[in-house]
């Protein structure tokens, strides 16, 4: 019988490290999580560490005591910081999938005990939920592992936990709804127009990369469903036409139709207002309305205006929305622009986006003179716009704001000698690509003096990238 304990919870992790990362320092870095010197009691090598994986070797008395009085916030903080950054990108469902297997085999755990003391977490809410956050349940687990079990005790349940055992919830990944640690929660007085859980389903993550350290900025790369060697649109263009009113329209326009019992008829005007814009603009719609979706799903950054409400042909963004970062318990505004392209040459679709960043960042850099504050009377109530109009229009008053940047890559994806590659290839590849991808882009940022600035990076290959993204905008309009 598994069971939940220190020693069974520091093996998932370290079956689920990132190269390179060693047996020592990551154990070091879940006592950092609590703030306590482990190796001052007892040194931490090799074999102090692997006696604790094992079972063989319970904890200090001491750092039990810390972690029984220890707040959750605080220690999720920790693991932010030091564990999660360790992980795969891969395994993170994996050790999800593991933890619930493992309560669930533990039958010396009741199913109404509050796992790390956390009244959501009981083991009947976590073998039958569905959706996480790594951080959360990482803390919890460890908490009640630490604090309410034997590590000695548990060391039979702890030696069938190996790779195999890790590696077999590969396939069972898509059963539960992982919560990005990085995600941020929108901490603005805007609501975000969408948030479809459907959406784990058609854009699946396959890797990140930090792209400056200090800063939020990121780099994140999905793909879509696969079948015989091909990226399939089906359920992309699906998803975007559902939420394709809350592209095409404002709040207040969509209150307006709800109001008046409109909301179907609201469905065909989106579709003739967005067929009529794109009509001579099909090579860039698909990849304005794909960084509007990541902003709003992914970056919870709530939209201002999209790029077919500008109706403007001056303006370079594709797209305009607010971030608001809680920083050491301050607000931070961040006005996030959008830029995107789609081209089989990544490196020629980053060039053409920076383009137009060094666009926006010239109409931004004596204030925000690409949008007129006085339009968000006409696209939010009365409230929301005072509240956006405080913050963007310059005050002795109201809150500072920051520029930062959204992108949208979209390219051909090439794997030479391949004519039908599986699903583990293509993803091996994209993580390839991703490691060039940010590698150019952050000498894109240093080339053009945008250090600082955070920038929010969504990459999306297509089978050929210049024909696709016409197709699935044809695909979109052609029931008009």
């Amino acid at each position: 019988m598994k069971r939940l304990c220190f020693g069974s919870l520091l093996k998932l992790l370290y079956l689920a490290r990132n190269n390179g990362t060693k047996n020592v320092p990551l154990c070091q870095s879940i006592f950092n999580a609590y703030g306590f010197d482990y190796d001052s009691i007892v040194t931490l090598d090799d074999a102090k560490v692997g006696h604790l994986k094992s079972g063989h070797d319970n904890l200090d008395g001491r750092f039990i005591n810390d972690v029984k009085v220890s707040k959750n916030n605080d220690v999720a903080n920790g693991f932010i910081t030091n564990i999660i950054p360790n992980i795969k990108e891969d395994y993170k469902s994996n050790i999800v999938l593991a933890i619930k297997d493992i309560i669930k085999e533990d039958t010396t755990i009741d199913d109404t005990c509050y796992i790390g003391s956390e009244k959501e977490y009981t083991k009947y809410s976590i073998i039958n939920g569905d959706k996480f956050n790594l951080v959360e349940l990482l803390v919890c687990a460890f908490k009640f592992a630490i604090c309410d079990r034997n590590n000695v005790e548990c060391a039979d349940g702890i030696k069938d936990i190996d790779k195999e055992y890790l590696d077999s919830f590969s396939q069972y990944r898509n059963t539960i709804d992982l919560i990005d640690t990085n995600e941020n929660s929108n901490n603005t007085s805007i609501s975000n127009s969408i948030f479809d859980e459907n959406f784990k389903n058609v854009f699946i993550k396959v890797s990140n990369e930090k792209l400056e350290d200090g800063k939020s900025s990121t780099l994140e790369i999905y793909r879509l469903n696969i079948k015989s060697g091909k990226f399939r649109f089906n359920d992309l263009i699906e998803f975007l036409s559902d939420n394709l009113n809350k592209y095409v329209f404002s709040r207040t326009q969509i209150d307006e139709y709800k109001s008046k019992l409109k909301e179907s008829r609201m469905g065909m005007e989106a579709l003739k207002t967005f067929s009529k814009s794109v009509e001579n603009t099909k090579d860039d719609a698909l990849g304005e309305l794909l960084i509007y979706i990541f902003l709003e799903q992914v970056l919870k950054a709530p939209k201002l205006m999209s790029t077919i409400e500008f109706n403007n042909e001056n303006v370079k963004s594709d797209g305009v929305h607010l971030l608001a970062l809680n920083s050491n318990n301050r607000i931070i505004n961040q006005v996030v622009f959008g830029a995107s392209n789609i081209l089989d040459d990544y490196k020629v679709a980053i060039d053409r986006a920076f383009d137009k960043i060094l666009d926006i960042d010239k109409a931004t850099s004596n204030g925000l003179k690409i949008i007129n504050p006085e339009i968000f009377k006409h696209k939010f109530d009365k409230e929301q716009s005072d509240y956006l109009k405080n913050i963007i229009v310059p005050s002795d008053y109201n809150s500072e704001y920051e520029n930062a940047y959204g992108l949208f890559i979209g390219y051909t994806l090439s794997l030479k000698g391949k004519s039908i590659p599986n699903i583990d290839e293509i993803e091996e590849q994209l993580k390839k690509d991703i490691e060039k991808m940010t590698k150019y882009i952050k000498s894109k940022i240093k080339t053009n003096k945008l250090e600082g600035i955070d920038f929010y990076t969504y990459i999306i290959p297509f089978n050929e990238a210049s024909k696709d993204k016409v197709a699935v905008i044809d695909r979109m309009i052609k029931d008009e």
